[in-house]
């Protein structure tokens, strides 16, 4: 399970996970048959592209591992909008994204000393339907040694709300912020994600009720990561 949450923008997380073995012969042929038109021209450039790198083990695949790094920016973003799959087809939003060494070595240099949780690597725009998409920002960082997670920051006017429910909840729409402090917003860093137990988002009167559901489970574990939020200086 995956958390983000951002005070202002639209948001939306994916995490990107590795493929399950199966006839390793065609592991790698099928995502360019089988998705050619989930990504662009150039996306499918940078993934042959990242594919030249030499494997660091048996489930490496670094080919796979680059449609899986743009396929969670579009999930990101389509969730942040509301409209899911509805969004299509997804080669409609184009990231360029920079090879996973470089944003491995960033987030090995960002790691927070003292307990800090640490920044990501800088964030990076994206193109919708051949414009560039000034008002969107996104941010991608390794989690564990073969997963990746995506998160979309974007303005309220581009959410997907039919009735205008959701728009009703917000305390301050994107239509509010001057150019330089909704700039400000998509640019503030974003913090290093963070694993915690399930039991972390529990409030203190159920606690006791779910430390004996789990243990009645036979699980002492249960995984959640969690993006805490992020916001600009002097924005409220």
């Amino acid at each position: 399970v995956v958390l983000a949450s951002e005070p202002l923008c639209l948001c939306g997380v994916d995490v990107a996970a590795p493929q399950e073995r199966r006839d390793q012969a065609n592991r790698r042929s099928d995502i360019f048959r089988d998705l050619e038109t989930q990504l662009t021209p150039a996306e499918w450039a940078f993934v042959r592209q990242e594919g030249q790198r030499p494997s660091v083990g048996s489930d490496d695949d670094p080919a796979y591992e680059a449609f899986q790094r743009h396929w969670s920016c579009k999930e990101a973003f389509i969730k942040a909008r509301g409209d899911g799959l509805g969004f299509e087809p997804l080669n409609r939003v184009e990231f360029s994204l920079r090879p996973a060494e470089e944003l491995d070595a960033e987030q090995a240099a960002n790691i927070g000393s003292g307990g800090a949780p640490g920044t990501a690597p800088p964030g990076f725009g994206a193109r919708v339907d051949g414009r560039e998409a000034r008002r969107w920002r996104f941010f991608q960082q390794r989690l564990g040694s073969n997963h990746w997670v995506a998160v979309a920051r974007g303005p309220t006017t581009d959410v997907v709300d039919a009735n205008g429910n959701f728009r009703q909840t917000l305390s301050r729409p994107t239509e509010s912020f001057t150019e330089q402090e909704w700039r400000e917003e998509l640019e503030a860093s974003e913090p290093l994600i963070q694993v915690v137990d399930v039991a972390f988002l529990v409030s203190g009167d159920a606690a006791e009720g779910y430390a004996r559901v789990a243990a009645g489970s036979g699980s002492s574990r249960h995984d959640v990561v969690i993006t805490p939020v992020s916001v600009a200086p002097g924005i409220a």
